[in-house]
């Protein structure tokens, strides 16, 4: 079984990544913002705000809570790079991977 990843940024791009990670077998953890996207993205299996015409695959679920990604071995940090510093903070993270994948 491979280890579930944590995608912080439900944009396209984050979206993208997460897909792209549940195709290849893993559970993503995708956290975003809005609370009316993280309701659609587990309902409905959708980002139409960011990533219209993708339907998700099943493995990803969302949150709202930054809290929730603090016991993942893996991070995708997805936010734009300005909102970078708060945002790991707002995680209160100690160890595992973190990798940075913001534009900007």
């Amino acid at each position: 079984m491979t280890a579930a990843v944590g995608v912080v940024g439900a944009g396209a791009w984050g979206t993208a990544l997460a897909q792209m990670l549940a195709s290849d077998g893993r559970d993503v953890l995708l956290w975003a913002r809005e609370a009316e996207l993280v309701d659609e993205i587990n309902s409905a299996r959708t980002n139409s705000l960011f990533l219209p015409s993708a339907r998700l695959a099943p493995t990803i679920r969302a949150t709202t809570n930054l809290a929730d990604m603090a016991a993942l071995p893996v991070l995708l940090m997805v936010t734009p790079a300005q909102f970078l510093a708060s945002v790991l903070g707002g995680i209160g993270r100690e160890g595992g991977d973190v990798v940075l994948c913001s534009k900007g």
